[in-house]
């Protein structure tokens, strides 16, 4: 477990300027006076991961994107004690296709995402 301060000076690789999770940390960062050393910006998740792999610095993840990484000891998971760093998402679909096995089907993976 870390405290968010103890990012300040730390190599982290971020999503490309502009991703809502770029943004989204950035912010968090700003208030709380944490400067990390920003050393990569990818758009693509596999570079980031495999740049953590390489040493190269921490990175940012939704659970279930590193969930393999972490079972298989790839990754490892730290917890930041004095933050909370959780993103909402909002699905939208058109009111007339709501009956759509396509949209029923989203609908069930995404609120079952929002339970781990």
């Amino acid at each position: 477990m870390i405290k968010m301060e103890d990012l300040t000076g730390k190599s982290v690789i971020m999503r490309e300027q502009g991703s809502a999770t770029n943004d989204f940390l950035l912010k968090k960062f700003r208030e709380r006076e944490v400067e990390p050393k920003v050393v990569m910006e990818s758009e693509n998740p596999d570079a980031i991961k495999r740049s953590v792999e390489l040493g190269v610095g921490v990175a940012f993840f939704p659970y279930f994107s590193v969930q393999e990484e972490l079972q298989r000891g790839v990754f490892r998971e730290i917890t930041i004690i004095d933050e909370d760093l959780s993103i909402n998402i909002d699905a939208i679909y058109l009111r007339k296709r709501r009956r759509s096995s396509l949209i029923r089907a989203c609908l069930n993976i995404v609120s079952n995402l929002s339970l781990n």
